[in-house]
This record gives structure tokens, sequence and C-alpha cells, in this order.
């Protein structure tokens, strides 16, 4: 019984998951990879013809609107060496996997202020279904590095990063940072059968004490 509540009461708690990036090597990490517990994969950067579609890591000294050096991830190439030179990749979509269900999620984005009206969308998925998403956009921001959060709240267990519109085959150019996911764990004993049982025991005890009462008449 003890066990039970116990199972109930760790499913109610949450934990956090959080990709910085600042432990992983500058360069590339092919078209897929894991940093803090979250999953990056199915990278798309839409380039017509056969391409190398690739996760960068991009190290850099500059001081960028929501952005934690030295690290950020970017896509396609990067400028080598610790300096203050940066590059923002070419973009289409990717998708943002975890373990147990995710009950809010956030990340940072750093990027060229742009005329494009091009959008970029955090999608939240339950069992294939989008749930929950937020969209944002670099446009009308000057040519000036911008910072941009985006962010998604409610009950998915995985996400998708897209990007869509009318320039560049639909692509955003720009880099990611602090990605930040809310677990919540799925209950390793379902609340119901713990009720169930605890009725049994209830039950079972109550039993118990009219019999030895019967006994002592």
């Amino acid at each position: 019984m003890s066990l039970c509540f116990f199972s109930v009461a760790m499913a109610q708690s949450s934990f956090y998951l959080t990709a910085n990036f600042d432990d992983l090597n500058e360069g590339s990490l092919g078209s897929s990879f894991s940093d803090g517990g979250i999953r990056f994969s199915n990278l798309d950067e839409r380039i017509p013809g056969p391409s190398g579609d690739a996760f960068t890591i991009q190290t850099t000294t500059a001081n960028l609107p929501r952005f934690s050096p030295p690290n950020y991830l970017t896509f396609g190439g990067f400028v080598p060496g610790d300096t203050t030179n940066f590059s923002f990749g070419r973009f289409g979509s990717a998708n943002i996997d975890f373990p147990g269900m995710g009950s809010f999620a956030s990340m940072n984005l750093i990027a060229f202020g742009t005329s494009s009206t091009n959008t970029l969308t955090l999608e939240g998925f339950l069992g294939g279904n989008v749930v929950a998403s937020d969209t944002i956009t670099f446009n009308g921001a000057g040519w000036d590095v911008v910072g941009r959060t985006i962010s998604i709240s409610g009950m998915f267990d995985s996400k998708r990063l897209v990007a869509a519109g009318p320039d560049n085959n639909g692509t955003d150019f720009f880099g990611v940072d602090n990605v930040f996911i809310t677990i919540v764990p799925e209950p390793p004993v379902n609340s119901f059968v713990c009720y169930a049982l605890a009725v049994v025991i209830l039950r079972h005890f109550g039993f118990r004490a009219r019999r030895n009462q019967k006994a002592q008449q």
C-alpha cells in the first residue's frame, strides 16, 4: 500500500532537461545527436540536390542576445576557432525527443533581423498529433543580431521545430541555445489501481475488525 502511494507521489514530481551545448566540441555532429538528455534528429536544411544535413556546434566569444557562451547549436557550416566570429545555418525542420512526458518547453533563438516573412514554429506532439505550438519570425528587426524565445506548454511526448514561408524554400537562418524541457514522468502505478487496492485493504481490515468483535461477544 505504501509503495502504491509512493509511486503516485513520484509520478506527480517533475524534473528538468537542459541542452546548452557547452559540453560539446565545435564542429559537425551529423544528422542526429543528444545533449542533456534531449535528442535532436532528422535535420532537413532543404538544400536542393544531395546534401549532408548536419547539426553544428558554433563556438564564439561574441556578445549575442539570449546566448550563454561559449557554444550554440546551428546547422551546416561554422566559423572555426574561439573568436568573435560566428555563423547562422540554414534550417528547414528537425525532431526533438526526450524521455517521459513534457509539460513545458522553450528554446532561445539567435539570428540576423530580416525582411523575410518566413516563420519558425515549435510543435508539441502527443500520440502523433499536434497538441501545442508557438510561432515566431525574425522579420522587421533590421539587420542587427536579435534574440527570440519560442515555447510551448501542455502535455506532449515529442517536439518538432519547423520553418515555413515564401523565401529560400521556406527556410530560416539562426542558432539555438538553452533548450529547456519540463518532464512529468508517466505514473509507474496507475492511480485507479492504487484506489482499488486501498478499497480492498480497507474492506479486509473492516471485516477482520467485525469478526474480532463477534468473537469477543
